[in-house]
């Protein structure tokens, strides 16, 4: 790794705008030689095996940087997300995390940093991901009407039997969803549920361009 360590060199480099370093086998701690770089804007960090650790040393780039190329690195997981999402907030306007190993808490933690600085961003994530994303009726039912309820601040205020019917609707869907247990079961259930609805409808319209769609809020 001595050729990276050249980014060290006081006011070497300074110029540099892009680097591509795909496939180029990296440990996390190299990247502390590049992110101080004032002016890079694109960063290609695609299959060099870098994981989480690596991630977080990019938060110094939040200023300048607008492209970042991430995929082909499963080490990278959920855990690296807070450090995207200042990405994100900053200048970012392209990040491909196919892949990785980010999954869905990642991504709706993501998608909901996008929606909250109104950011325009295209991310790429990982296929099983979007496979989810396209397929929610294979986990709930996804527009829900009534006497189904939609908001997950509702949730309280049913009836126990309501709450079973709630849920045992759902689980036409989705045989893994029950309707057993105490009326706190129930509440926990089917509010946890909603949620989850709530923020992959946020992924979808965030992630994948969808249409506004009614997060019953």
């Amino acid at each position: 790794m001595l050729w990276i360590s050249a980014f060290l060199v006081p006011g070497g480099f300074s110029y540099v705008e892009e680097i591509v370093l795909s496939g180029v086998k990296l440990v996390d701690r190299s990247l502390v030689r590049i992110v101080n770089l004032p002016r890079l804007a694109i960063l290609w960090l695609d299959n060099t095996g870098i994981g989480d650790e690596g991630v977080h040393y990019l938060a110094a780039l939040e200023p300048t940087l607008e492209e970042l190329l991430l995929c082909d690195n499963p080490r990278i997981t959920d855990a690296a997300i807070p450090t995207l999402s200042m990405l994100v907030a900053g200048s970012l306007r392209a990040l491909n995390l196919r892949a990785t190993g980010v999954g869905m808490p990642g991504i709706r933690a993501l998608s909901k940093c996008i929606r909250d600085n109104d950011a325009l961003v295209l991310v790429d994530i990982p296929e099983e991901c979007e496979v989810y994303l396209h397929t929610l009726d294979t986990q709930y039912v996804v527009h829900p009407a009534a006497p189904l309820i939609s908001d997950p601040r509702d949730v309280d205020a049913l009836p126990t039997r309501a709450l079973r019917i709630n849920l045992q609707t759902h689980a036409l869907q989705n045989t893994d969803i029950s309707w057993q247990g105490t009326r706190r079961d129930l509440i926990d259930r089917l509010t946890t549920l909603l949620e989850r609805r709530r923020d992959d409808f946020c992924a979808r319209k965030a992630i994948l361009g969808f249409e506004q769609e009614d997060d019953g809020l």
